[in-house]
């Protein structure tokens, strides 16, 4: 075939040559401009006027990052991508280092702070995270007091803390004393009734609380959660309720609720869900339990019961990420059939009645990418009259200025994730169950009609139950 670019002899030729098309010519005139010929040879490209005009135009600026970028989708297309998920592994071990690290007061790990303390409750992050592996539960000997300060008219905003059970020096020990001279007993006037005098019981608007540590397994995946999953989760609950065992308490309209923080943000750490976030609960443990302080939370003061402005300190924001990211990367939980095929039909059943009798309601199987979660990550009351805790009792209902309508009660807890259930007792917020048969029949309240669903099973049924929670775990073996 003949070179359609043999067409024009010259430049500036007005007529097409015999035997050439018109499409052959433009091509060939389109060509031959932007090139450069030596005879009948092509021997080098030249520019085209209009890349020469957006040269001229652009900053040389504006050029360097055009090329930055090039070669940056280049490399990361490549070496570069390799290079992230070396730096992301190198992060993890290294953030497992930091959680595993037992901590010092002046130590040399701290960058400028004062390393373990002032107050703490443990040395370690894995002192207390160590159910079923580093990063589980802790038992009930790791156990930490907390309180809640209720509004009153001297202190009309609700608040909490910690009350630390170590300090760095001895006159630093916390109490529910060093509690009371931030928030004290409001005492009541004697009030005059004919000749007798009666005195109204004084308030304390402190409550105390025991939690026991929640096991950080599958804490990466819950952090990706959305929002939105949860929303949609409690909204189908409310309209589809009355289908499910929970059909009374719905009528009530005692479904629990969502914690929505003061930014709007939905909480889904902390039995309170009071984080939103897993970098925020990281910070927050970091800070308060071991008094290390983070880029985002400081130390407390002793005997203060609040951060340390002024404290310097002890992690870096690497350091920390490092933190957070080996949290993150820890595994989910699953369901492990039993090695023995004939006990493996007993757990398969105990699933079904698990969704059956009106368990799954709270305590959802999936959310989100959360594949065997068991939670639904909202607030719920479980204590009626003869389980409540008789140091609060008398006070929520004699409140001098209520609750914000957001703020979770004095007995609601968010429903803590199921899996890895078998291998972190004991159970509830404050681990007074020391089994799962114990916790399945401390449910009141909310769970009551549950509970009665449960006990009303053949004992056959309430053993595969309680053998299908057992195995969600970690691993096969303790």
């Amino acid at each position: 075939m003949a070179n359609v670019f043999d067409c024009e002899s010259r430049r500036d030729s007005p007529t097409v040559k015999s035997g050439c098309s018109a499409a052959s010519y433009s091509m060939g005139r389109l060509y031959t401009k932007y090139q450069i010929w030596f005879g009948n040879r092509l021997m080098i490209p030249r520019v085209p006027a209009w890349c020469l005009q957006i040269v001229r135009t652009c900053t040389w600026t504006r050029v360097l990052s055009l090329g930055v970028t090039l070669v940056s989708l280049w490399y990361f297309g490549g070496k570069g991508l390799a290079w992230l998920r070396d730096t992301s592994a190198r992060d993890r071990r290294a953030g497992e280092q930091l959680f595993v690290h037992e901590w010092q007061p002046d130590d040399a790990w701290s960058v400028r702070g004062d390393g373990l303390g002032p107050v703490f409750n443990a040395r370690s992050c894995v002192a207390c995270h160590f159910q079923g592996g580093t990063g589980g539960g802790g038992s009930l000997q790791q156990n930490v007091a907390t309180f809640e300060v209720l509004p009153t008219t001297l202190n009309p905003v609700p608040s909490g803390g910690v009350i630390h059970q170590f300090a760095t020096q001895t006159d630093w020990q916390e109490s529910l004393d060093t509690v009371h001279a931030i928030f004290p007993i409001v005492r009541k006037q004697t009030a005059a009734t004919g000749r007798y005098r009666s005195r109204v019981a004084t308030s304390d608007p402190v409550v105390q609380h025991t939690i026991n540590t929640p096991t950080l397994f599958g804490a990466g995946t819950i952090d990706r959660i959305p929002a939105s999953s949860i929303r949609e989760q409690y909204t189908r609950r409310l309209e589809a309720g009355k289908e499910t065992g929970l059909a009374i308490v719905l009528e009530q309209g005692e479904v629990g609720r969502m914690r929505i923080l003061s930014d709007g943000r939905i909480g889904k750490f902390g039995w309170k869900a009071q984080f939103a976030t897993l970098e925020e609960f990281v910070a927050h443990a970091c800070a308060v339990e071991v008094g290390l302080s983070t880029p985002t939370v400081k130390q407390h003061s002793p005997q203060k019961h609040c951060e340390d402005s002024d404290a310097e300190l002890d992690l870096t924001q690497r350091q920390f990420g490092q933190l957070v990211a080996f949290v993150a990367g820890l595994p989910e939980p699953r369901l492990i059939l039993p090695d023995e095929p004939s006990e493996q039909p007993q757990v398969l059943r105990g699933r079904e009645l698990f969704s059956e009798i009106g368990c799954a309601s709270c305590h959802t199987p999936e959310m989100g990418d959360a594949k065997g979660v068991y939670s639904d990550f909202c607030l719920h009351d479980l204590t009626d009259a003869d389980t409540r805790n008789d140091d609060f009792e008398f006070y929520p209902r004699d409140l001098q200025i209520p609750l914000p309508e957001n703020y979770p009660k004095v007995s609601e807890w968010k429903t803590p994730p199921l899996w890895g259930v078998g291998q972190t007792a004991p159970y509830l917020h404050d681990g007074s169950a020391g089994t799962l048969l114990d916790a399945i029949k401390a449910h009141a309240g909310e769970g009551e009609i549950v509970r009665k669903q449960f006990v009303s099973l053949p004992k056959p049924d309430r053993d595969s139950l309680v053998k299908f929670l057992e195995s969600l775990r970690m691993n096969s073996t303790d």
